[in-house]
């Protein structure tokens, strides 16, 4: 099994049959030892082959898997900026989803410490949501995804002002560049609700298989 017998540092590619921005990207897996957690991290990147056949990391998403179980905890993924925005996060959430299910890693979750916004909402799209849906109807830390009419940019309401300001202060506002917005008006239009800190689990495979497929039938050449 190619997840089992994978060593450390070592690079399995897993497709090469993909496109972006008119050049070849190819995904490998890797996997290294996390002494924070005491666990095996395994790894997807993305590379774009360049004209000089050298290759250039995109980005990457990072999980943890349990054989025993056929669990994976998805942690989180890293697109660099000037790649942000080309549906690099989905591709690679494709190809997690994706490697999993053939594998028969069937029981998929984010660990409890996931603390961004758009990443859960993206895990969302692809059947993700929390055991009980009833605790978004008694939180009060709920956060409003909205975008606006002719636009593709995303923004956050948030119902906590506490939590809006501890937010606008830390380390993942700066670096991902949100924007916050404290009051609708007519061209917002809802995209979905997310709790952070919180843990998401799949709820159908085959909608979010379905989906995997798709995205990547997207960016093949």
């Amino acid at each position: 099994m190619l997840l089992q017998q994978l060593n450390y540092n070592e690079k399995k590619i897993i497709n090469n049959d993909l496109i972006f921005q008119e050049s070849i990207i190819r995904t490998y897996l890797s996997k290294s030892y996390s002494s924070s957690s005491k666990k095996d991290q395994y790894f997807i990147t993305l590379y774009k082959v360049n004209s000089n056949s050298d290759m250039n990391c995109l980005g990457y998403i990072f999980f943890y898997l349990d054989f025993k179980t056929n669990t994976s905890e998805y942690i989180g993924t890293f697109i660099k900026p000037e790649y942000r925005s080309n549906g690099l996060a989905s591709l690679l959430t494709s190809s997690w989803i994706k490697l999993c299910l053939d594998y028969d890693i069937n029981h998929l979750k984010t660990i409890r410490k996931q603390r961004k916004p758009f990443l859960l909402y993206l895990l969302k799209t692809y059947a993700f949501e929390l055991q009980d849906v009833s605790f978004y109807q008694i939180s009060n830390s709920n956060i409003h995804i909205y975008k606006k009419d002719n636009s593709n940019e995303k923004y956050l309401l948030f119902e906590n002002f506490k939590q809006q300001e501890t937010f606008k202060q830390g380390k993942i506002f700066r670096d991902d560049n949100y924007s916050i917005i404290d009051e609708l008006d007519s061209s917002c239009k809802k995209l979905d609700t997310v709790i952070l800190s919180k843990k998401y689990f799949l709820q159908d495979e085959e909608r979010a298989y379905q989906k995997a497929l798709k995205v990547e039938k997207e960016h093949q050449k």
